[in-house]
């Protein structure tokens, strides 16, 4: 799975190949489907924007819960920020700070920031500065 997902961001990048973004979500999707935390996240995020497939929000999400349960940090804080927005989830304060904390464990700099963000306005938290 982890060769897939290399081979697919390669593609992606036109890293020693030709650009196919084609050729790198058919990689990206087969490296998810094996369980790569890495793949799912980053075919989470071709949906949530609609780079190369039709955008969806609801599969992005499903896609970045997958790689958060591994622990991703990108999808932790993606998820979370689909959470603060509304956006393919139901809209949640808490679960939002719940995924910025734990992509704030592994060192996610975004996530930190917008955590604390969610401290000054006291979104999901007790209002703290």
């Amino acid at each position: 799975a982890g060769a897939k997902n290399s081979l697919g961001y390669m593609y992606e990048n036109g890293l020693g190949v030709l650009p196919d973004l084609t050729r790198a979500v058919v990689l990206y999707k087969e490296a998810a489907q094996a369980g790569d935390a890495g793949a799912q996240c980053t075919l989470g995020y071709f949906y949530h924007v609609g780079e190369g497939v039709p955008q969806n929000s609801k599969y992005a999400s499903a896609l970045y819960r997958r790689a958060a349960d591994q622990g991703d940090p990108d999808a932790l804080y993606n998820l979370g920020n689909m959470f603060r927005n509304g956006d393919g989830v139901p809209q949640s304060d808490i679960n939002a700070v719940e995924m910025y904390r734990r992509a704030d464990l592994r060192g996610h700099a975004g996530a930190q920031c917008n955590l604390g963000f969610m401290y000054e306005h006291g979104r999901g938290v007790s209002r703290h500065y």
